[in-house]
């Protein structure tokens, strides 16, 4: 799918799906198959993908799905147990452990290695802000991120390293169009969470879960800067939020007495 954070993201929303149809199934054999599938979609982001941003979406999607489905107090408990299992996942996977003792290196040496994962991460939001505090209102204009970034870092490796995107949407938005920019996507994520607060379940189940994908995301890539997941965000969104418009729509027309 392009490269393993697309895949990662894509598998995440696979992974929240498979157990969304849990609810519509009634008979236990597809309810165990669709299980089945759900496992195997979150295995292959935690045991088999390089990367840490599958795992943190991954988790996050799990982790607030899952206790907004929850009834009353059990929220609680199921807030226990996906953390409970997110842990043994964790340790079950020398590749996923391998990545967290990576990514707590990569932090611990950012100041002096700008150019690891997480390295260039810090070095970007540092970056971003600079650029944010000289245009903080009207920003420096749309698709402007490249020319801005280059004019802090001269250097012809670190305009290439640095002015590609700064691996944050928030952050992305402000910097090209400004406060109101990055309040008006703040906004859209907002909304999402609003529109799936008023589904019942499973479609509250699945969007809530696209929206904290999206949210966390946006927190340490630009996914609305990608093609690739630019188009699964938008179409998607689109296609969670007209769903059961389209369901309604498709039933047959009550008879009148």
């Amino acid at each position: 799918m392009g490269d393993y954070i697309t895949q990662s993201v894509m598998m995440s929303f696979f992974v929240l799906a498979c157990l969304a149809l849990v609810w519509k199934c009634t008979t236990p054999w597809t309810r165990a198959g669709w299980v089945l599938l759900a496992l195997l979609g979150a295995v292959s982001i935690t045991h088999m993908s390089w990367g840490r941003t599958g795992v943190f979406l991954l988790g996050s999607c799990l982790v607030v799905a899952g206790v907004a489905a929850a009834p009353g107090k059990k929220k609680l408990w199921v807030l226990g147990a996906t953390v409970a299992l997110l842990g043994l996942v964790a340790v079950s996977s020398p590749l996923l452990m391998g990545k967290i003792r990576l990514g707590w290196q990569e932090v611990q040496s950012h100041e002096s290695n700008k150019y690891s994962s997480l390295g260039h991460r810090l070095y970007n939001y540092k970056s971003v802000v600079a650029l944010i505090q000289q245009h903080p209102l009207a920003g420096t204009g749309t698709g402007s991120f490249d020319t801005e970034a280059c004019r802090l870092n001269t250097r012809p490796e670190d305009c290439q390293e640095f002015g590609w995107h700064p691996h944050n949407q928030y952050l992305f938005f402000m910097v090209e169009n400004g406060a109101l920019g990055g309040l008006l996507f703040v906004a859209l994520v907002a909304s999402l969470f609003y529109a799936a607060r008023r589904r019942s379940m499973p479609d509250q189940f699945l969007l809530l879960g696209f929206a904290t994908a999206l949210a966390a995301d946006s927190l340490v890539n630009s996914p609305l800067f990608s093609a690739r997941e630019s188009h699964f965000f938008v179409f998607m969104m689109a296609l969670l939020i007209a769903g059961p418009v389209i369901e309604q729509q498709t039933e047959p027309p009550k008879a009148t007495p």
